[in-house]
């Protein structure tokens, strides 16, 4: 059985880090220690993780101003991919911080997740000139 937890603190877990450098380009360890740092010192950041038994699963990181969510991160284990690990990380996310909106910006390989779980996709065009589309996922009362 999944279990959700929400402390800032898990994202000094090493399985965590781990799983987490997945949703960071070019995951150096610097790199990795840099979000760390922003995301424990931003104070509208909630980070997620969840797992089963004693097996961490997934992470997800999320800004929060009023009752709208931005996704900044989300990564799931590799070998626990497409068991419905991100599914639930989203739906506990806007559960517990009682979300009306929810923001999420990814590529192609993504978007029939955000696509299967109701969000409006909108092409964003290669916003980074990187040879890549990106899109806006929104999910609420304006999506």
């Amino acid at each position: 059985m999944l279990t959700l937890l929400q402390r800032k603190e898990l994202l000094e877990l090493p399985e965590l880090n781990g799983i987490l450098a997945a949703s960071v380009y070019d995951p150096t360890p610097e790199r990795l220690a840099k979000r760390v740092r922003a995301y424990r010192q931003n104070a509208s950041i909630a980070v997620f993780a969840c797992r089963e038994a004693d097996i961490w699963k997934g992470v997800a990181v999320v800004q929060r101003t009023g009752s709208l969510g931005t996704l900044l991160d989300i990564a799931v284990s590799e070998k626990d991919r497409k068991q419905g690990i991100g599914r639930f990380l989203i739906s506990g996310i806007i559960k517990s911080l009682a979300l009306t909106d929810f923001y999420a910006e990814t590529d192609e390989e993504a978007v029939g997740f955000y696509r299967s779980l109701g969000f409006t996709v909108t092409s964003l065009g290669d916003k980074y000139n990187s040879g890549s589309q990106r899109y806006l996922c929104q999910k609420g009362e304006e999506g």
